[in-house]
C-alpha cells in the first residue's frame, strides 16, 4: 500500500436560484392547470405567490408580474378570467427558460 486514498466525493453543484425559481413557477402553474383553475385549492394561489416572490428575488421581475397576475385574476375575478393570464404567464416562463 502506498498510502494513496481516493479523493473525497465532489460536492454537488449549487442549484442555480434563477433556474430553480423558473422551474418552481412553471410547476406551480402546471399544477393549477392539472387540477383545473375552477378547482384551484387554496394552496395553489399561495404557491404561485411564493414562486412570484422567488422570481422577483432572482431579478425576474417581469416573470413575477405575470405569475402574480394569475393569482390576482384567480382570487379577484375567478377562474374564467384567470385563463388568459395563466396562458400569458406559462408562455412567458417557457420562453425565459429557453434562453
Amino acid at each position: 500500500m502506498t498510502g494513496h486514498t481516493d479523493p473525497p466525493p465532489a460536492c454537488p453543484p449549487a442549484a442555480d436560484p434563477t433556474a430553480t425559481a423558473i422551474e418552481d413557477a412553471t410547476e406551480a402553474l402546471a399544477e393549477a392547470d392539472h387540477r383545473g383553475l375552477r378547482h384551484a385549492q387554496r394552496p395553489d394561489p399561495l404557491r404561485m405567490q411564493d414562486t412570484a416572490a422567488a422570481l422577483a428575488r432572482t431579478g425576474l421581475g417581469d416573470a413575477a408580474v405575470h405569475v402574480g397576475a394569475v393569482v390576482t385574476e384567480l382570487t379577484e375575478d375567478g377562474p374564467e378570467a384567470a385563463v388568459e393570464r395563466w396562458t400569458d404567464a406559462h408562455l412567458f416562463l417557457l420562453t425565459v427558460a429557453s434562453l
